[in-house]
């Protein structure tokens, strides 16, 4: 059974990025990719939806049977999460509204996850991968670079998106 969650809505808009640290080893292989704080594996953008509010992220999870790009409600995303957090990036409302409509748009493309962990693909994405694009679209500048290099390779790791970065940690429940 799913752990429940208390969530005040009120303490996040469009726009707003939200962080879970799932269970799991693909969750712990996640968390423990960063270079920095590894606190969080997942991360996901809200946005508004006909229901309310919701969660756009990339996952391949073959429970739910998720693989890529998709809409999700909170309490579906944060589902058995042992922790949580809700940022705001230091721009203005517009500008997040701005990336909300950006992240509703990936979700309508039929774009998969990418298994391959690959930056130089559009038509698959990794859940920091597709943030990184959703932002830097949306804001037309490169906001969110990739920090990470491993293997010979750079990646987006969870912390590249909210350490030593223009994010407010929001007050949540």
């Amino acid at each position: 059974m799913g752990t429940v969650v208390t969530f005040d809505v009120k303490s996040v808009s469009v726009g707003d990025l939200i962080f879970r640290r799932g269970r799991g080893l693909a969750s712990d292989v996640a968390r423990r990719f960063s270079l920095q704080e590894q606190r969080f594996s997942h991360v996901g953008i809200i946005v508004e939806t006909e229901d309310g509010l919701g969660v756009v992220h990339s996952i391949a999870d073959d429970a739910k049977g998720f693989d890529g790009v998709v809409v999700e409600s909170i309490s579906g995303f944060l589902e058995d999460a042992r922790d949580w957090s809700a940022y705001r990036l230091a721009v203005s409302q517009e500008e997040r509204n701005e990336i909300g409509n950006v992240a509703l748009s990936m979700a309508t493309k039929g774009i998969r996850f990418d298994n391959e962990y690959d930056l130089s693909t559009s038509d698959r994405l990794y859940c920091t991968e597709l943030v990184r694009s959703v932002v830097n679209s949306a804001l037309r500048a490169e906001f969110f670079t990739a920090k990470t290099h491993r293997m010979g390779r750079d990646f987006v790791s969870i912390s590249d998106l909210y350490v030593d970065m223009s994010v407010q940690v929001l007050k949540v429940k």
